[in-house]
């Protein structure tokens, strides 16, 4: 009798919890709005971009009273470049590009990290190159996507194992040029990301070789715009973040749902996603060891000529503490 009352208690306490998100319109509150604000929001089309995801089809950004322009690119600098245009009011980028971008743009505005992934980028390789372990990269045609983290990641999987840069021909592409020339023997191998991975997989046909180096590099996205958005727009970008949260919990309680979701939006198979979402950490926050990740990468910028300058960027004055700190402050850990 004991157990089956327990059983009754953990029912009773569960199904709430269930009916949050179930139910239209619900999330942590509900609220009503006098009018919808438009805004624009660019990410990539990837497993990087399930939160927007999330929020867009589950509706937690109309239930914040927005509606909002989900645009997705295949890279994050091509999300960076139609932020700087004007083409979208706010983006979700990863760090590289980030910083890169910071060195040039100062007017840039970090509202909160959305996830973080320590095994997203990976070097995929043909076996008919001659490639059966790290080290027969040497000497190698290998692909990268510029200003980006498949550059950042190969850089440290060579020096993982004993080689720099310079052991291999490198050349740039955006990634689907660069699956196409490494399953045309252009290329020997390649650097990418996410959902790339499985579709450069399957276009070797049985001739790949996968690296993987869990935690040699964490791949840092977050939720950023520029400073004249956000002075004019300040509720436009709570009422986001708000949503971006409602999505980070309705991940957590909806793993296999909220992979379905995002597969069916990025016109992907479920197995594809699956493969990718095991390395993700989907939370929202502003931590302190941003800071350090941010500079060590334009160390590494200036280091390689990437960038020509000698000082790097002032990252902490990018923070925008403001909304996050309203929402839930602890979620902020960066010292301010």
């Amino acid at each position: 009798m004991p157990a089956s009352v327990s059983g009754v208690k953990r029912y009773l306490v569960i199904v709430p919890i269930l009916l949050l998100f179930l139910t239209p319109g619900c999330g942590n509150k509900t609220a009503t709005f006098d009018e919808t604000i438009a805004v624009s929001l660019g990410s990539t089309n990837s497993v990087s971009g399930a939160p927007a995801i999330i929020a867009l089809e589950k509706g937690f950004f109309a239930d914040e009273g927005l509606t909002v322009d989900l645009q997705l690119s295949s890279d994050s600098p091509a999300v960076m470049e139609n932020l700087a245009s004007g083409d979208i009011d706010t983006a979700i980028v990863v760090e590289v590009t980030l910083v890169s971008a910071a060195f040039a743009d100062d007017t840039l505005r970090i509202v909160a990290t959305t996830s973080i992934s320590d095994n997203d980028a990976m070097v995929i390789a043909r076996r008919s190159s001659g490639i059966n372990k790290p080290e027969d990269i040497k000497n190698k045609k290998v692909g990268a996507i510029a200003e980006n983290s498949t550059h950042y990641y190969l850089y440290l999987f060579m020096l993982k194992n004993g080689m720099t840069i310079n052991d291999i021909d490198l050349y740039f592409s955006q990634p689907d040029e660069l699956i196409d020339m490494l399953a045309s023997g252009r290329l020997d191998a390649v650097s990418l990301f996410g959902t790339y991975l499985p579709l450069a997989r399957k276009a070797l046909d049985g001739d790949a070789i996968l690296f993987s180096n869990p935690g040699l590099y964490r791949k840092i996205f977050s939720l950023i715009s520029t400073e004249s958005y956000i002075t004019g727009n300040s509720i436009a970008i709570e009422r986001m973040l708000a949503a971006i949260i409602k999505a980070e919990e309705y991940i957590s309680a909806f793993p296999e749902e909220s992979m379905k979701t995002t597969a069916d939006h990025l016109g992907l198979e479920l197995a594809e996603v699956q493969e990718v979402w095991e390395h993700y950490d989907f939370r929202v926050a502003l931590d302190q060891s941003l800071l350090m990740a941010y500079e060590t990468e334009a160390q590494w910028m200036i280091r390689i000529g990437w960038r020509n300058q000698d000082e790097l960027p002032d990252f902490y004055s990018l923070f925008y503490f403001e909304t996050l700190s309203e929402l839930d402050k602890n979620r902020v850990t960066v010292i301010h």
